[in-house]
């Protein structure tokens, strides 16, 4: 028994003495394989730069570059550390060289290969740097990017019986490209176009981790930007993260997560994640969301595909948006109108874009006063005068909602309105076709109330109809048929009208206390743009009639006229106007008249304006004086008027006017007959300005028309026949 421990014990002395052994000799060999590899890592740049040294590296990697890519390229130095390869001050050219300037320019670039990871067929590279890279990008006339030749297959592609591409021969020898971590740093990217576009990036950090061809890697990136884009200036910066995978050499294998965006950009943050499949189309679906100052202004979202051809950018998708209402003052970075209140919306829809053009396909937009569905499509959208062919229905809009939504409650929108409509043609004036309806429609538009308004409006191309239009304007019923020809070039405004009591003295007063309305500068008016000249007719009729020059019953106005301005100076055509009774005055603040009611009521301003001559008056007083007949014929031609005949009869007196008047001038060349009360007639002939009248009274007829009053009756038979023959004969 105990021979038997005892052998057992010298075997196990012995097994422990193998294993210690080999611990030992595991341990030599790890030792030494550790003393191998920190040799060779400590040894390869020394190895490498005696078999490979500098100036033969920059001339290979120069001239390898040089072919691949049909570019000059020039390397100031080659350089050998701890960190690997650096290559200091490298340049690409323009194609072909650098006559035609530098593409490409980097203060240095900087690769660490795995040496050992080619024993086993992988050419991988532990880091990549990049300091101070700049590149130059242009796109020309054509829409071709000077990197166009770099990206495009038969530029590069190898002439028949070359050698294969150096990343083939690399494919067919098993090798794959891994990069641990790539790195830009203190870079930047300019781009200019034929347009007229200069943009610059600048402070360009980006940063790539576990970097391959084949499988997924992350990537960060953040730059400023700067410059000029679309005429406008362009200041913004963005920060973003993501995880790509190139999928290999398959295009449609690649794909992208990204998982941070923030962009700033005129005062407007977007922020946003979204993900990407394939290339060239590119399967892409995103949602973002805007906020200026700390408060959101809109959501979006977009699920479609997006491709980059040489024409430009196409997209197709399906896209929304929401917004709790905001004014465009905090969206004045897109180029809307300052100030203009966007209501609280929902909408969405499939939207395509592709050389210039948008197309909207059953695009409906929701909001509290009412749905509305928009289709069609929007071309030249960059362009000066975007083009429309599109749809637009709205059933049942709530005017009320709508005004509380855009903000306008000052105009005390009531009812509802339908509308089925199609524009065509050049922004800002499509041509239209459709109808609109109102029902039980209000509004308060410059002291003036309308109520229970109904009627329809129908839209062709060269008219716009309302033929039965109904309602109330201040409690007083009015009917109105309107007519409006060539809205897209000349108007030419039809209008029949019947009212009860129309008073326009607060239309007139809101308007002269308006802001830009009154009192604005000669200056202002002259630079503004000349107003498209209008041609009207109608006729009108007015029970009662509030005017600040006079208040008259049973009006009746009748009119055909032709390019009707402002100046009036193209004005031609005629005019009609009646009364038969009312009250007669001039109005103390001349800015509360309107232009047709000066021009028509013209010759009896004119009496009043010379209302006293030398101390005595013989004419009318008119400044308030109620009267039986108010008649005015007139016809125009650029801008002259001819007063055929305008009278006004009332007991103070009777006043006839004809001549002319040179509107735009206000120059004056008329002959007015009055009669004061009981005194004889008396003609006076008007000339200078309406400001500043020239008056001749005609005394030799005032003398005839005393005479022949001498000669009748009984102060006949007091003269004597020869006294009476010598005055008949000296005004015959």
């Amino acid at each position: 028994m105990y021979q038997s421990v005892s052998g057992l014990s010298r075997r196990g002395g012995r097994g422990r003495f193998v294993i210690i052994w080999r611990m030992k000799t595991l341990l030599k060999a790890a030792l030494w394989t550790a003393a191998a590899l920190l040799a060779l890592a400590l040894l390869s740049p020394v190895l490498v730069r005696r078999y490979l040294p500098p100036r033969k590296v920059r001339a290979l990697i120069a001239a390898q570059a040089q072919k691949s890519l049909g570019r000059q390229v020039r390397i100031g130095r080659v350089s050998y550390g701890w960190r690997g390869i650096t290559l200091g001050d490298v340049a690409v050219s323009q194609r072909p060289d650098f006559s035609a300037g530098t593409f490409l320019s980097a203060k240095s670039l900087s690769a660490r290969p795995a040496w050992l990871a080619l024993l086993h067929g992988r050419l991988r590279v532990d880091s990549v740097f990049a300091d101070g890279l700049d590149v130059r990008v242009a796109r020309g006339q054509d829409g071709r990017f000077n990197f166009s030749d770099l990206t495009s297959p038969d530029v590069r592609k190898p002439r028949s019986g070359a050698p294969s591409a150096p990343q083939d021969a690399a494919a067919a020898a098993g090798l794959t490209l891994q990069v641990e971590r790539a790195e830009v740093s203190d870079s930047s990217v300019h781009f200019t176009d034929a347009q007229g576009d200069d943009l610059r990036v600048s402070g360009l950090q980006a940063r790539v981790g576990d970097f391959r061809l084949s499988g997924p890697f992350d990537a960060a990136l953040s730059f400023a930007v700067s410059g000029r884009a679309g005429g406008r200036p362009v200041v913004g910066s963005l920060d973003a993260a993501a995880r790509v995978d190139l999928g290999g050499a398959d295009p449609r294998a690649f794909s992208a997560r990204l998982s941070k965006l923030s962009i700033e950009y005129g005062g407007l943050t977007l922020q946003g994640t979204g993900r990407v499949k394939g290339l060239s189309p590119c399967r892409v679906s995103a949602k973002l969301a805007a906020s200026s100052g700390g408060q959101e202004v809109a959501g979006a979202s977009w699920s479609g595909t997006v491709a980059a051809e040489a024409a430009g950018a196409r997209a197709e998708g399906d896209a929304t948006l929401q917004t709790p209402g905001v004014s465009t003052a905090r969206l004045s970075v897109l180029g809307l109108p300052a100030a203009l209140p966007l209501p609280a919306l929902s909408a969405g829809g499939r939207l395509a874009y592709g050389a210039g053009a948008l197309a909207l396909r059953d695009f409906s937009i929701k909001t509290p006063a009412g749905d509305v569905s928009v289709s069609g499509t929007v071309s030249g959208v960059s362009g000066p005068a975007p083009a429309v062919s599109l749809r637009v229905e709205a059933p049942a809009l709530d005017l009320a909602q709508a005004g509380r939504l855009s903000g306008e409650t000052g105009l005390g929108l009531a009812g509802t309105a339908s509308l089925a409509l199609s524009a065509s043609g050049s922004l800002p004036r499509p041509a239209l076709s459709g109808q609109a309806r109102l029902a039980g429609a209000g509004a308060k538009v410059d002291g003036l109330t309308l109520s229970g308004f109904s009627g329809a409006a129908a839209f062709s191309p060269r008219q716009i109809s309302l033929p039965d239009l109904e309602g109330r304007l201040d409690g007083e019923a009015l009917r109105a048929s309107v007519t409006v020809d060539g809205y897209q070039t000349r108007l030419n405004i039809r209008v029949k009208a019947a009212f009860g009591t129309l008073n326009v003295a607060p239309l007139l007063a809101a308007r002269a206390a308006a802001p830009g309305k009154a009192g604005a500068a000669p200056a202002a008016s002259s630079a503004a743009a000349p107003a498209r000249p209008v041609d009207t007719s109608g006729e009108v009729t007015i029970r009662r009639l509030v005017h600040p020059d006079l208040e008259a019953r049973n009006v009746s106005l009748s009119w055909s006229l032709t390019g009707l301005t402002p100046d009036l100076r193209e004005l031609g055509g005629w005019a009609k106007l009646s009364s038969n009774g009312g009250r007669f005055h001039v109005a103390q603040d001349p800015s509360r008249r309107s232009e047709i009611g000066k021009v028509l009521l013209y010759p009896l301003l004119v009496v009043e304006k010379i209302g006293h001559l030398v101390g005595l008056r013989v004419l009318p007083n008119l400044s308030d004086a109620a009267y039986d007949e108010i008649k005015g014929d007139y016809a125009f031609a650029r801008g002259l008027m001819t007063v055929n005949d305008s009278h006004l009869y009332s007991r103070a007196g009777r006043v006839k006017a004809r001549g002319r008047i040179d509107l735009p001038a206000e120059r004056l060349d008329m002959r007015v007959s009055a009669q004061a009360g009981a005194l004889a007639p008396v003609d006076v002939v008007v000339k200078g300005t309406f400001e500043h009248p020239k008056t001749r009274v005609e005394a030799g007829k005032l003398l005839e028309q005393s005479a022949e009053k001498l000669l009748e009756g009984p102060a006949k038979q007091l003269v004597p026949p020869q006294a009476r023959k010598l005055l008949e004969g000296l005004f015959k």
